[in-house]
């Protein structure tokens, strides 16, 4: 099924009305518009495998109690689920993007029926069609699979720190187009207006001027569009 970029539950923490948010978007002049938490613009066009489905929703649930203990003022945090959200998020989003690829694996795949071709995905299975193809969505997931598990080898020992804003007007992308192998890169998670986890960072209230460095980063590297407050 086709999934969603940022979760309701995450986009609702950026608005005052609970159903609505508003959406700068990138590719056309900065346009600011309304829109609704259901709205399409949130939507990946492209399906995924069930197995890979599970696994996003696992890390998004992770990530959400991780969510709650910063709203309650709990800083006793699971960094590996924040980073596995990062992870997922920015993955899921360029892969969603990519046209998707026919690769032939140069195998000679089975005639499955339909039936057997959904229980085989419903227990986390791969399979190649008779001409050595793997279903799209399948491919994808394999893929993203394998992303995630290659680069938390190579973050696992990333810490977080939660930043504040003075002010409410943290902006949060629809993911980051960036580089996820290079070291050096900051990585951000906005989580409301006022707060974002930080990779390698304390704990703490950041300046008015650094909070704007904090928008601008997300302006310039997000793929489409941004939520903003206002």
């Amino acid at each position: 099924m086709p999934r969603i970029y940022l979760g309701r539950q995450f986009l609702k923490l950026f608005s005052k009305d609970a159903n609505k948010v508003y959406v700068k978007i990138v590719d056309k002049n900065g346009v600011v518009k309304q829109k609704s938490v259901n709205d399409q613009v949130f939507y990946s066009k492209k399906v995924w495998d069930e197995s890979t489905e599970a696994l996003m929703k696992g890390i998004e649930d992770a990530f959400k109690k991780e969510i709650d203990k910063a709203l309650n003022s709990n800083t006793d945090f699971n960094f590996g689920k924040i980073t596995d959200y990062y992870l997922m998020w920015n993955i899921r989003g360029r892969l969603a993007n990519d046209r998707p690829e026919s690769v032939n694996f140069r195998i000679i795949g089975s005639r499955l029926s339909f039936k057997e071709q959904d229980t085989l995905e419903q227990k986390g299975y791969y399979f190649m069609k008779p001409d050595g193809t793997m279903h799209d969505d399948m491919f994808r997931g394999l893929t993203f699979k394998m992303e995630l598990n290659k680069l938390n080898i190579i973050f696992k020992d990333r810490t977080w720190g939660l930043v504040k804003s003075p002010k409410e007007n943290f902006i949060l992308p629809d993911f980051w187009n960036v580089n996820l192998w290079e070291k050096e890169l900051t990585w951000i998670i906005p989580i409301t207006r006022n707060m974002a986890f930080v990779a390698e960072h304390e704990n703490g209230v950041v300046t008015q001027q650094n909070a704007s460095r904090i928008n601008d980063f997300s302006m310039t590297h997000c793929n489409k569009f941004c939520v903003i407050y206002s």
